[in-house]
This record gives structure tokens, sequence and C-alpha cells, in this order.
């Protein structure tokens, strides 16, 4: 193993052109991912503005329910009402 890392070391001295690409390549395909599943994770995974994404509930009503639902949840702090598009 370290007659391996010896001879690695050695082929990437002599080609310093080389090297330097595969790390910036590297570094570049690192900080990409990073980036990305920063992003993934605060849009997608925890959605602002909701505190405990874990404790989300669907509930499916009929849309002559849905003002008397909107109404109740003004009065609790935790429950929120909308209506989604396409939902009979």
């Amino acid at each position: 193993m370290l007659s391996n890392l010896r001879f690695a070391c050695r082929t990437l001295t002599k080609s310093p052109g080389f090297a330097l690409t595969s790390v910036a390549a590297l570094a570049l395909g690192v900080g990409a991912n990073t980036a990305i599943f920063s992003l993934v994770n605060q849009l997608l995974l925890n959605p602002p503005g909701i505190s405990n994404p874990d404790r989300i509930v669907a509930v499916r009503v009929k849309y002559d329910k849905f003002d008397g639902l909107c109404r109740r949840a003004r009065q609790h702090a935790g429950l929120r009402a909308r209506r989604l598009n396409g939902s009979r």
C-alpha cells in the first residue's frame, strides 16, 4: 500500500498540470454537490415557515366545509388551512 502511494506521488509530480486539473475537478464536484444538497435540504426537506415538519398532517375535506375549517384555523396557532388546486 505504501509503495502504491509513493508511485502515485511520483507520477503526479512528473505531470503537475494533470495533478492540478484533477484536484480542481474534484474540488469543484464536491463543492457543487454540497451546494445542491444544501439547497434541496432547505427548500424541499425542511421548508421555511414550518417549525416541526415531521408533524404535518394532510386532511381532505369537502369544499363546503372549507370555510369553517379556515375560521377554526385562526383559533388554533398550529393549524393552517389551504385549498389545493384540482382538489374535489
